[in-house]
Formats: C-alpha cells, sequence, structure tokens
C-alpha cells in the first residue's frame, strides 16, 4: 500500500515537468531533422509530447563525477561508451543523438561520445527554454526527468541520482525500464537481472 502511495501520490511539481517538457519536445524535434524525419512524426497524438517508442527520439546518459564516494564508477568516458555503446542501436531507432546529465564541469570529457553522437546537455536548452529563469534547485530534477523519457538510458551505479530516473522509467510501464543499464562494464546488465 505504501510503495503505491509513493508511486501514485509524490511527484515532481509541474514546474519540473513543463521544463523538462519542453527540452524533451526540443530533443525529438532535433532528433527529427538529423534523421530526416518529417516534423509531423515528432508529436504523440496523445502525449502532445515525445514518446520513446514512436516516431525520432534520442539516447541518455547520467554520468556521475563530482565528489561521488564509489571510486569504481569513476571510469572515464572512453570505458563508459566501449561498455555501453552496442545498447544504442541506430537502425532500431534511427537516433545519433545523445542527452548526458553530468555534474562534469569539463565537457572535453566527452569527446569520444561527440565522435559518434550528437552530444546535448542542459545547458544548450538554456536560452531556448526558461530554464534560466527556474530555481536552481530544481534543474536536477528536470534533467532526471529528461533521462528518464530517453529511448534507452545509462546510468551511474550506485547513484542515487540514476536511481530515481530508473524507478520514473518504471513508472511509465511502457517497455523503457527494459532499456535501462548501468555504464560499469560490470554492472551493464544488473537492472536486467535483478527480480
Amino acid at each position: 500500500f505504501y510503495k503505491r502511495f509513493v508511486r501514485d501520490r509524490l511527484h515532481y511539481v509541474d514546474e519540473i515537468f513543463c521544463a523538462a517538457g519542453e527540452v524533451v519536445r526540443q530533443l525529438h524535434a532535433e532528433a527529427a531533422r538529423l534523421s530526416n524525419i518529417p516534423n509531423d512524426v515528432t508529436e504523440d497524438p496523445h502525449t502532445r509530447g515525445g514518446n520513446t517508442s514512436v516516431g525520432p527520439t534520442y539516447f541518455a546518459y547520467h554520468v556521475r563525477r563530482g565528489d561521488f564516494q564509489y571510486k569504481e564508477t569513476r571510469i572515464s568516458s572512453k570505458e563508459i561508451l566501449e561498455s555501453t555503446k552496442h545498447l544504442l542501436d541506430a537502425h532500431q531507432t534511427r537516433t545519433r543523438l545523445l542527452y548526458i546529465a553530468t555534474d562534469e564541469q569539463d565537457k572535453s570529457f566527452f569527446e569520444p561520445f561527440k565522435e559518434h553522437f550528437t552530444v546535448r546537455f542542459l545547458s544548450d536548452f538554456y536560452t531556448s527554454t526558461n530554464l534560466l529563469s527556474m530555481d536552481k534547485n530544481l534543474l536536477g530534477m528536470v534533467e532526471q526527468v529528461i533521462a528518464a523519457n530517453a529511448h534507452t538510458f545509462v546510468g551511474t551505479f550506485l547513484s542515487t541520482f540514476t536511481g530515481y530516473i530508473t524507478r520514473m522509467r518504471g513508472y511509465y510501464r511502457d517497455g523503457r525500464y527494459e532499456r535501462t543499464f548501468y555504464s560499469t562494464k560490470a554492472d551493464v546488465n544488473h537492472l536486467q537481472r535483478q527480480r
């Protein structure tokens, strides 16, 4: 009862979902442009926004760097890419667009990703949305919603930030939880093995 209560009644405020929805819409529109898909396919008629299974979409990563206490998860971007790129099937989804939620300040850390994908960060959407006028304490939650709406998501093992993205992906109940992974080689399929 209490787990269902939390799932169904406790959620982020509308301001967070609206801001994230605008970024998700722009990501889907960019995926359509990059894939030469007509714009009318970018909007799902039921949600009036993006859909992880219909039309153009994007992939997402959460890469925790900063002061994360689990040193075994602090691996190079090249190691992250090598252990996970097989999960990002461009033929199935027709996308090479990648959104990265991270606390890494040096964006050159992600150069190996840029060799294979068009990479976007939250800061890329500051001028085209109202993100700069939002309370800065909400931006991390906005990123969680954006990552939760990706076709395939790869997170940082043992991170609570990744943990909530994973939980939201399960709440959607549309199959995206099965496309949720971790970046460390030993734990990539951990979510597919657990009960």
